[in-house]
């Protein structure tokens, strides 16, 4: 899979890279309780931002205002919307400036398809909001967001699947479905962090126990934070 460069900024916010397109998915600026890494202002390419929905967590509107400024356009569900413009309001002068900014604002909904320079996204049902498949030649890549395993998700056999632990593991989960997911793909673990059980621990996993989630069936990439893996 040739290409193909993925990085993890901790929980849910990745950036992918396919022949220079850097495209982003649910950025949070470096945040201690949830382990995020991410600085916006180091970061030189930005062809598009992706927001899954509008839970705290997977949408910081400082984060993607500093990543917009170097003119991607958001594509977010309507419930993104309207706090990402009233957030907006506050960095402008004019009503004209603000304006500039809307424009770069895409709702987007379920059965979507975005074409980002080579790549497509296609939007996908979930849990919460959206969930978004990459596509670029005959490759998939799959970011849940913050959803379990849906049949949709299922019939488009992603290579790669970029899942959170909680739709496999907890009260809610959803493991069969997954496994029926997963079958042919490499999966890479998100929406967790390692820092401390005090620090959200809803979101805390125990560093030996992510391998252990999805057993011995099942391809696993465990990837670090901040650091480029090409796939």
């Amino acid at each position: 899979m040739n290409g193909i460069n993925v990085k993890w900024f901790g929980h849910s916010a990745f950036q992918i890279e396919i022949n220079e397109t850097a495209i982003y998915f649910d950025p949070v600026m470096t945040n201690y309780s949830l382990g995020t890494t991410l600085e916006p202002n180091n970061e030189t390419k930005v062809s598009a931002i992706f927001i899954s929905h509008e839970h705290w967590d997977h949408f910081d509107a400082g984060t993607i205002i500093s990543l917009n400024a170097k003119s991607a356009r958001i594509y977010c569900p309507k419930a993104v919307i309207d706090p990402l413009i009233t957030r907006m309001s506050f960095t402008v002068r004019t009503k004209e400036d603000l304006q500039k900014l809307i424009e770069k604002i895409s709702l987007v909904n379920k059965g979507d398809i975005v074409k980002v320079n080579s790549v497509q996204i296609k939007c996908l049902e979930a849990s919460e909001g959206l969930s978004y498949l990459m596509i670029h030649n005959d490759k998939k890549i799959l970011f849940m967001g913050d959803s379990v395993a849906t049949s949709e998700m299922i019939a488009e056999k992603p290579d790669i699947i970029l899942f959170p632990i909680w739709a496999v593991k907890g009260v809610e989960a959803k493991l069969e479905e997954f496994l029926n997911l997963a079958k042919e793909s490499l999966c890479i673990p998100m929406h967790y962090h390692t820092t401390s059980a005090s620090a959200f621990p809803q979101f805390y996993i125990e560093p030996q126990k992510i391998k252990e989630l999805l057993g011995t069936n099942v391809r696993m990439v465990v990837l670090e934070r901040n650091k480029q893996y090409g796939f």
